[in-house]
């Protein structure tokens, strides 16, 4: 694919997956349909691609939108816009920092905010500007929803930032995980708090899953229902490895391949995203 081009892949006969090529990774969102009604999760990272998802979803007759927000990074609320008649879910914590960040996200402001050590809960960068149109409805740690006879749970997990959290759907067994699962490897924002994202993992690895559907990930994957349960096992063993070396005399010359299990395919894009977080790891980490 190039960069620019969008994919949408059938996952089932009521979700689907709306895949975004980008330069560095990927963008998605995940949308569950039935009728005339749909569940959106993220709204890409600006207004024109969160349109391309609109306008197809309206041309399969969807009338009736619920948004949910997996945290407030700018790839994930950027088409936002769309849906100010609609209800926009997300936690309490992840509005608080859209309104404390709206004006970065509206100018299109740069910066390392995110990955710098001394900060552990700001974005890592900002690549676009757009409007930025707030949640209505927030909470904090669960919230249940219904789309027909779909149940769906959104629960507040603090990995990658402290205001993410996950749709379940435990009938299916399907995780909507945001990007508290990356794949290959995850980015590294709060670097403080690595520790508290392995132990989160754990309560992720103990759920009953058998398909996993994460918005950065392998194109091919989500032809053949995503990836597996040992998705969160990749996770987990990047961050406690990348811990576990971080003293070791070569650590900055760790390759990704490393660090990552077979449960995920390496992409070149990731490679410096993997050399800055052995950079901000050690920065913060070596003793």
């Amino acid at each position: 694919m190039e960069v620019g081009d969008m994919a949408v892949k059938i996952i089932n006969d009521w979700m689907l997956f709306f895949y975004i090529e980008a330069a560095d990774f990927n963008y998605g969102s995940v949308v569950l349909h039935k009728g005339k009604k749909a569940v959106v999760f993220d709204t890409m990272e600006c207004v024109a691609n969160g349109k391309r998802v609109k306008d197809y979803l309206q041309d399969q007759g969807i009338e009736s939108y619920t948004v949910v927000n997996t945290h407030w990074h700018f790839d994930h609320i950027g088409g936002n816009s769309l849906y100010q008649n609609d209800n926009i879910i997300a936690t309490a914590n992840a509005r608080q920092r859209m309104v404390q960040n709206k004006n970065l996200m509206e100018t299109g402001g740069k910066g390392e905010i995110g990955r710098d050590p001394g900060d552990v809960d700001t974005i890592a960068f900002i690549e676009t500007s757009f409007p930025v149109v707030l949640p209505n409805m927030t909470f904090k740690d669960s919230l249940e929803l219904h789309l027909d006879n779909l149940r769906i749970e959104l629960f507040q997990i603090h990995i990658h930032t402290r205001d993410c959290l996950v749709g379940y759907l435990p009938e299916e067994k399907i995780l909507i995980p945001g990007d508290t699962l990356e794949a290959p490897l995850p980015l590294i924002i709060e670097v403080g708090n690595i520790p508290t994202h392995i132990e989160n993992l754990k309560k992720l690895k103990s759920m009953d899953i058998e398909m996993i559907i994460p918005p950065h990930g392998n194109l091919g994957r989500y032809d053949k229902g995503g990836y597996s349960k040992d998705f969160i096992d990749n996770t987990s063993n990047y961050l406690t490895k990348i811990l576990d070396r971080v003293n070791e005399p070569n650590f900055l010359e760790g390759r990704m391949e490393e660090y990552i299990t077979g449960a995920v395919e390496p992409r070149e894009s990731y490679r410096g995203i993997h050399q800055e977080n052995l950079e901000i790891v050690q920065r913060y980490y070596k003793n």
